[in-house]
């Protein structure tokens, strides 16, 4: 009968390291998605070219995985899928981060950002609205508590909560939407409408940002003015023909701020 030789009972030392190294990896932070066992972070290669992309993505997530208490690593990953139009997994990345570093106050003022972007304003005032969250994203909870103002009418409180946000700096398009909305719905719209240029303005490739202002336009007897503004909402609603490419865009105008 055949023998066995030592060398081909026992896997040699060489053979057995990168599969402990991937395990070790992959178990560096639970909850991390899209970390594979052996994964090296290196580019893909599809017909000869690098997807950047998915190579930017596979990089930050291993980063993640090896750094689970590195909060910029994780707001980098969370804010690239966002960016993508991927809002779950950015919602896990940081949900999964914030569980293990509960203070971290830019985390958890981005992650409530997402929420309200979702209409989830309860979880989003839970977050960062809440009785000991962190003051530097007090801005935000008044911006938060101004909204849920607003959706019961009581518009001069919730006015009282847009200005002290926007007193403290924050400059998010989101703000100055609901406070628009709120002046004009309180007879103010000489105040009014210089926000909702601003919107254009700062967003000019979202077309809900010139819908809004044409329908401010038509309604103070302006149809002209709304009608040319339309024609640019409906120009970029079609070339923005993709969920991720709407996405990406509007996260793009969304970070710049009002000056």
């Amino acid at each position: 009968s055949p023998t066995t030789s030592p060398a081909d009972q026992q896997p040699s030392e060489a053979s057995t390291q990168p599969a402990a190294q991937a395990a070790d990896r992959s178990a560096a932070a639970p909850g991390v998605p899209g970390v594979a066992a052996g994964d090296t972070g290196q580019p893909a290669a599809h017909d000869g070219v690098l997807d950047h992309d998915t190579a930017q993505l596979r990089k930050l997530r291993i980063d993640s995985a090896n750094n689970p208490l590195d909060g910029a690593i994780h707001f980098r990953l969370g804010a690239t899928h966002r960016k993508k139009g991927d809002l779950d997994a950015a919602e896990q990345v940081w949900r999964n981060y914030l569980a293990r570093c509960p203070n971290d106050a830019r985390v958890a003022r981005s992650l409530a950002e997402l929420l309200l972007e979702q209409d989830r304003l309860a979880e989003a005032i839970e977050l960062v609205g809440s009785a000991g969250a962190a003051p530097e994203n007090q801005p935000l909870a008044d911006l938060l508590h101004g909204i849920q103002a607003a959706r019961s009418g009581q518009w001069a409180t919730a006015l009282g909560h847009f200005e002290a946000s926007r007193a403290a700096g924050y400059d998010r398009p989101v703000l100055f939407e609901q406070m628009a909305d709120c002046l004009i719905a309180l007879g103010r719209q000489r105040e009014a409408e210089p926000l909702l240029r601003d919107l254009v303005r700062i967003q000019p490739n979202n077309p809900t940002a010139y819908e809004r202002l044409a329908r401010f336009l038509n309604q103070n007897g302006r149809p002209d003015e709304a009608r040319a503004l339309r024609r640019k909402a409906r120009q970029l609603s079609t070339s923005l023909p993709g969920p991720a490419d709407r996405a990406s865009a509007l996260a793009s105008d969304d970070s710049t701020p009002i000056t």
